[in-house]
């Protein structure tokens, strides 16, 4: 290999032509698109982060999915007649995320949940870099260690060309406006860090609640619910106003096929218009 002389500041540096290698190779037949892509038009294509109260039904309508694979990462399966691993630690979650991926028969990954799979994760980070809690390394160092690790797993789930369901349970938090008054909104249960990095990748992120006697999946976030998607062309009523509830039926297979028609812009049986949101008592502190 010939070898460049370069002279500069009394001295002589030898510089050595960088090499070609298959992974340039394979940058250089990049190409960008000719035409706009177009959406899919099913909803197993799309990645849902799936919060609500405990024992509503998150697992059984994940079950719903084709071909489910379900990565326990808290008990809670052992009563449904579902396709599931227990995870006990982030470097076992990982490994099964890579068998998930390379099996055939797996056409949806459920991490079930989403908040035990985190604290899976920076239990793993701190013991890998010696720490006590992410807090304790200066410059928020810990915590980027944390969410780099996490983000890289998630990821990797989103872009395995496989249906995706995070599970997670919810909470009441407390916020304050601008003008400092208090209200509380249900969002999801998981550490703030971990909401962040799901809820900015997810395509669907919903509440599943009550409303009364009813089940109801709750799409179209407001002041008194954290939720939404960025799916433009669906969950589309016949006057093209948006779908923010779907009513979830009597069992899991009816909520799934509710699910589905109102992904399809169709209608859905309920026991109120769907644009119409749940009613909630929104409590002010002033």
């Amino acid at each position: 290999m010939a070898v460049k002389m370069i002279r500069g500041g009394g001295s002589i540096k030898a510089r050595r032509p960088q090499a070609v290698g298959p992974r340039d190779d394979a940058l250089m037949g990049l190409r960008l698109p000719e035409s706009k892509s177009i959406p899919s038009d099913s909803l197993q294509d799309y990645s849902i982060l799936l919060f609500g109260r405990k024992k509503i039904g998150k697992t059984s309508l994940a079950a719903q999915f084709e071909d489910a694979l379900f990565l326990m990462c808290e008990p809670g399966g052992k009563a449904l007649r579902i396709r599931q691993v227990q995870v006990r630690s982030w470097p076992e979650l990982k490994r099964y995320v890579d068998l998930a991926i390379e099996d055939k028969e797996t056409r949806t990954i459920v991490v079930d949940t989403a908040d035990f799979a985190y604290e899976y994760c920076m239990d793993y980070v701190c013991d890998k870099m010696a720490m006590g809690h992410p807090s304790d390394e200066a410059y928020g160092k810990g915590w980027k260690a944390v969410r780099k690790e996490f983000t890289e797993v998630i990821g990797k789930i989103l872009h395995s060309g496989k249906g995706v369901v995070f599970i997670s349970h919810s909470r009441d938090d407390e916020f304050k406006t601008r003008h400092s008054e208090s209200y509380h909104k249900t969002v999801s249960s998981m550490p703030g860090q971990a909401k962040d990095v799901l809820e900015g990748l997810v395509d669907i992120w919903a509440n599943y609640d009550y409303d009364g006697q009813r089940r109801v999946l709750i799409i179209g976030g407001s002041e008194e619910v954290d939720a939404g998607h960025r799916l433009e062309e669906r969950f589309k009523n016949a006057d093209g106003s948006p779908v923010n509830r779907i009513d979830m039926g009597d069992n899991p297979a009816e909520g799934y096929r509710n699910f589905v028609s109102a992904f399809n812009n169709q209608p859905v049986s309920a026991s109120r218009p769907h644009g119409q949101s749940v009613k909630r008592k929104l409590t002010i502190k002033r």
